[in-house]
């Protein structure tokens, strides 16, 4: 019972790991967006990003 329980935990993480993924991605090219423009663009990022 208990090794199926480890399994399905394991499965729905994973599960949630994708489901974040597409984000984590689309924040990550903000970041890298505003970290080539100027320093003061980059600071207006951060908040933005947090709040996401």
């Amino acid at each position: 019972m208990n090794e199926i329980n480890v399994k399905g935990n394991a499965a729905k993480s994973r599960q949630d790991l994708i489901a974040v993924f597409p984000f984590y991605i689309y924040n990550l090219k903000f970041y890298i967006l505003y970290k080539q423009l100027s320093r003061s663009s980059f600071i207006y990022a951060v908040p933005f990003s947090r709040a996401k």
